[in-house]
């Protein structure tokens, strides 16, 4: 085996200098081994250890509080106390006499040893004494001790007179608190120079900055890093050749703007920000938790898509996923939508409690809902009121009634490939039917022979039973035709015992029909909620009159006139402990075959035979031990036949019997086609066809389902669970939002729908800031507020506050319009400025907070992906449907409590987009999770950038990205071009939108020719790296060898980043 040493990466990156890079990102030769065709190839990485943000070490004094601004005790103070000295020294427990929660304790009563706070001097405050203590004089006792710098704006508080306000609770935090308060579009700062009047008010508030800071902001980037980067930020794909030399062609001021237009139009758009989104509503292919089993849930994926490229406006895109199914006249696609709150993991796994599985459910949606539109911890109020925030621990559970009271259905919702395929399945039943219906002089005189017979046969025979009991409470009502009503309770599984007396003679066949009744669930034969049953065995006993213990009468078989597929009649003679039997005889629910008289023909294995003895009692046990609970059987009635082959037909409809005492001649056409039919349903000659029409209507193609919510018109109680508890309820609650939110319209119930409308009501504070907050994170790789997860006290304020209420406000003046913010803010200057680094910004703003340059990060796991595909020519242009299983290394799946398999897609599948994926909750694509996506078994607003060796061999060597790499190496070997400097310098314009560089064109054609000169004697790399799918006119060797310089420009890092 051979090794060779491929040059240093950063030759053939897009800057030599990467030490100008954002974190100092200069590529040292750190070695990672890549294993491809037999032979190791050595590829150098990034620098192990560092980061995307290196603010971890850098303090950026320019932008930190400066030491003479007051600190704000509800904000700043507070939350240190309550963390590590309420526990001790608050409501619950009062060590020493010190209450440090309540004003009047802390600054002048004090405990045994005097207040612990002298305002305006924090040297003869005990407090600042005991938190600087050492060992047993430490305070707080237990736990991590305060930090330096905690201790030293305690003490600059204290300093500053200690400030205290006397409405200490919810009025003074929301009252001081920016997040609580309504946007108000502020004035745009004054124009410094002429070119600021026409400045958008984005750049005049970060303008306006910076020169308070004294820092120059960077010029415009190079046209085609911009064109790269709005492609990338607007569909999540890097643009082609021609858009770059379209947009370098095009020399008006609308240039840029006419790019934009064409990217936010793109059907690519709503992919690229779906994906953001998914993360946001936990969007997953499976329910998660021990067996994760798969769920149908792509049809909201879709609608989300769907959403972001027709621009719903936000407002409308909540409410349809908060409460769609409650609009009203909700359409299909309003249904769909409401799966937003369907997304919550499933448990599924044995013993578990459904109620108790239920609470955990709303609890996920309640946090989840307060974190993505209010970014709110309303979480942290599930076992007690906030520590921070003001939310008590009784509004959580006000928040948590609103969501308490919905079912959780599964729907048809047929695409159109669901519909035709079902047209399709129409036109082959109709066609069967034909066949069967066809009037042949054959099937006219067996019809004439049956009538005959019928007539002169004897029916069944129906007795009335003496004794009608159930084993599991419920109450059997015999009727005077011998039928029984089943009613009162329906415990989950039950037995009926029916007792026949003073039968008499032979009895060669028993007869069960099941009936339907207007007392059962829909009108339906069965006691379950859909009107169905499952019936799972029946047993026979005789009981002589001279004998104590009962004869038990094998069953031969059973036979019905109708089953539900995979629950066949047959399964009633089987054993209990046969899985046969616990599927049972059952008929389907929501279909007229379930709302008419069934039946079943049982058969002993040898005739009864009573004799003439009238003591006999027969005893016919009906058992239900089904799956699905309650599914016992409602109506039903049993009759006997002495008949040595008896049929269904022994015992025609009363209906029936009326047309048969009719002359054939003085019949109507009705009469004649009511005959017609039944005779159809019961003539032997014809069973093989009535059985393939029965088979080609249980194929029937069932269409694509999704989860959705339906509220219940009859609303749960909820009550508080104590500490967070399910097992520990506490007093009920009332639908409502905490007092710190508002309140919801008092004209309106309380509701998800009403919830849902508040959310983006004029007077809700938040909403609209959160939203331009996570866009301009998506963008700029930080927020204007960097928690973009909480605005609460515990949160960073905003780097710019202005400029954060003049996008909100704009947005909410905009419709709620996505689109028209997104065009906003890159249509800004300071978007379009250059990414680089300056070593003054590096000193200054490392983190790029005042937004002197532009942004620039490494590309979101799945983005990387599609951008690696879409440089290689793979990328399928289809949007939405099923997901999709792209190539994964072997194994994934066998570490997860499950015997499912990654079976790998195959054509166009296999290259989908990468929100397309199958994501599994206990097993995401390993790929993506690599490179930060998060598992989405909860809620995710940001994901982390780590940088790691192994998201380096990932690039180089997981077949999901080195397919595409010898797709690519193709794709350049058939280029039409001169020589082989013009197809790297090709390669460059397909993957970073420039052409290469003199220095890399010629390291990159030394390794060309390296890799020619290597492969030549290596037939068995030159099959593994060629592309079996290249261009005739391109050699295997060519396409090998390019495979190889096509996988060092797909792991560039101007590539893999977002410049």
């Amino acid at each position: 085996m051979t090794s060779v040493f491929y040059p240093h990466r950063s030759d053939f990156a897009s800057h030599c200098d990467f030490g100008g890079r954002e974190g100092g990102r200069r590529l040292a030769i750190t070695m990672a081994l890549l294993t491809c065709a037999g032979a190791s190839f050595v590829f150098p990485t990034q620098s192990l250890g560092q980061t995307d943000n290196p603010s971890a070490t850098v303090t950026n004094s320019s932008v930190t509080s400066n030491s003479a601004k007051p600190i704000d005790y509800a904000t700043q103070v507070r939350p240190i106390l309550a963390v590590s000295c309420y526990r001790c020294h608050g409501e619950d427990r009062v060590e020493g006499g010190l209450r440090l929660d309540v004003r009047e304790d802390a600054l002048e009563l004090g405990g045994v040893s005097g207040p612990a706070i002298t305002p305006g001097d924090s040297h003869r405050s005990s407090l600042i004494r005991r938190v600087k203590g050492k060992g047993v004089k430490r305070m707080p006792p237990e736990g991590p001790p305060l930090s330096p710098e905690q201790i030293e704006l305690l003490a600059r508080w204290i300093d500053q007179g200690a400030t205290w306000p006397e409405d200490e609770g919810l009025g003074a935090i929301v009252a001081a608190h920016w997040s609580y308060r309504p946007p108000v579009r502020p004035h745009p700062p004054q124009a410094v120079v002429a070119e600021d009047e026409h400045l958008d008010p984005i750049d005049r508030f970060v303008l306006n900055r910076l020169r308070s800071e004294g820092i120059t902001p960077s010029g415009p980037a190079a046209r085609t890093t911009l064109i790269r980067r709005l492609s990338l930020d607007l569909i999540g794909l890097p643009p082609t050749p021609q858009e770059v030399e379209a947009f370098l062609a095009d020399e008006s001021p609308q240039a840029v703007e006419r790019v934009v237009d064409r990217l936010l139009a793109s059907p690519r758009f709503g992919e690229r920000w779906a994906s953001w989104w998914l993360d946001l509503a936990r969007y997953a292919d499976t329910h998660g938790f021990e067996k994760d089993p798969r769920r149908t849930m792509w049809r909201y994926r879709d609608w989300v898509i769907d959403a972001f490229n027709r621009d719903l406006p936000f407002d409308q895109f909540t409410i349809e996923q908060l409460a769609g199914d409650m609009l009203p006249n909700a359409t299909l696609e309003q249904r769909i939508a409401s799966g937003f709150h369907r997304n919550t993991m499933i448990n599924t796994e044995g013993g578990v409690d459904p109620e108790e599985a239920r609470h955990h459910t709303i609890v996920d949606r309640v946090n989840t809902t307060a974190t993505v539109w209010l970014a709110s911890t309303l979480g942290c109020a599930q076992c007690h009121s906030h520590k921070y925030d003001p939310y008590r621990h009784d509004e959580y559970y006000r928040v948590y009634a609103l969501f308490n009271n919905a079912d959780e259905p599964e729907i048809p919702t047929p695409t159109a490939a669901d519909l035709a395929a079902a047209e399709a399945h129409r036109a082959r039943v109709a066609q069967a039917e034909a066949r069967l219906h066809e009037r042949t002089p054959e099937r006219l005189a067996r019809l004439a022979a049956w009538e005959a017979t019928v007539l002169n046969q004897t029916a069944w025979r129906y007795s009335i039973p003496s004794l009608a009991r159930s084993l599991g409470g419920a109450s059997l009502t015999v009727r005077p035709d011998g039928s029984v009503l089943v009613s009162g309770t329906n415990p989950d599984f039950d037995t009926y015992e029916v007792v026949f007396e003073g039968l008499q003679g032979s009895i060669t066949a028993l007869r069960l029909d099941v009936l339907p009744d207007p007392t059962l669930p829909e009108a339906g034969v069965g006691r379950h909620p859909n009107g169905s049953f499952v019936l799972n065995r029946i047993e026979v006993e005789a009981q002589p009159p001279d004998e104590a213990s009962p004869l038990p009468i094998p069953l031969a078989s059973a036979r019905a006139d109708h089953t539900q597929p995979g629950h066949d009649a047959a399964h009633l003679v089987a054993d209990l402990n046969d899985p046969k039997a616990k599927a049972g005889w059952a008929i389907g629910a929501y279909e007229p075959s379930g709302r008419v008289r069934r039946s079943v023909i049982l058969t002993p294995k040898t005739p009864i035979d009573f004799g003439d003895a009238v003591s006999y009692r027969l005893v016919v046990r009906l058992i239900h031990r089904s799956s699905w609970p309650q599914a016992n059987l409602g109506a039903f009635r049993l009759g006997f036949t002495n008949q040595p082959h008896p049929d269904f037909s022994f015992d025609p409809p009363d209906e029936i019997r009326q047309i048969l005492a009719v002359a054939p001649d003085q019949r109507d056409d009705a009469q004649r086609h009511r005959l017609w039919n039944h005779f159809l349903s019961v003539d032997p000659e014809l069973k093989a066809l009535r059985a393939e029409l029965e088979t080609l209507k249980q194929q029937a193609p069932q269409p694509t389902t999704t989860l959705v919510m339906a509220e219940r018109e009859v609303p749960r109680t909820t009550v508080i669970r104590l500490r967070g508890e399910f097992l520990s309820p506490g007093d009920p609650v009332e639908p409502g939002i905490p007092a710190a939110w508002g309140r919801l319209p008092e004209d309106q119930p309380a509701n998800r729908l009403t919830f849902a409308r508040w959310l983006v009501a004029p007077d809700n504070p938040r909403t609209s800031r959160v939203l331009v907050n996570r866009l301009w994170e998506q963008l700029f790789g930080i927020g204007l507020v960097r928690t973009v997860e909480d605005f609460g006290t515990q949160g960073e304020s905003p780097s710019h506050p202005e400029l954060l209420d003049e996008l909100a406000t704009g947005l909410v003046a905009d419709g709620w319009s996505v689109k028209r913010l997104l065009k906003r803010i890159v249509m800004s200057q300071t978007y379009q400025r250059d990414s680089r680094v300056r070593p003054d910004l590096v000193e200054r703003d490392p983190d790029n907070r005042l937004l002197a340059r532009g942004p620039r990060f490494r590309l979101p796991a799945e983005i990387l992906r599609d951008n690696a595909l879409a440089i290689a020519g793979l990328l399928s242009d289809k949007i939405g449907g099923p997901s999709v299983f792209p190539p994964q290394p072997e194994g994934i799946w066998t570490m997860i409590y499950s015997n499912d398999k990654w079976i790998e897609s195959q054509g166009e599948d296999r290259y989908r987009r990468g929100l397309y994926t199958f994501w599994r909750r206990t097993a995401p694509y390993p790929t993506f999770l690599m490179f930060d996506a998060p598992s989405r078994e909860v809620c995710t607003v940001g994901r982390n950038r780590s940088n790691t060796p192994l998201q380096a061999l990932a690039t180089l060597n997981d077949p999901g990205f080195f397919e595409p790499a010898r797709a690519f190496g193709a794709r350049i070997a058939a280029h039409d071009a001169a020589d082989d400097a013009q197809r790297i310098d090709y390669a460059y314009r397909l993957a970073v939108a420039r052409p290469a560089r003199p220095r890399e064109i010629e390291r990159l054609g030394q390794l060309l020719d390296l890799e020619r000169t290597r492969l030549a004697n290596d037939p068995r790399a030159v099959e593994n790296l060629a592309w079996p799918q290249r261009d005739p006119k391109v050699s295997a060797l060519d396409a090998a060898a390019w495979a190889v310089v096509a996988n060092v420009v797909l792991n560039l890092d101007e590539t893999l980043t977002k410049e």
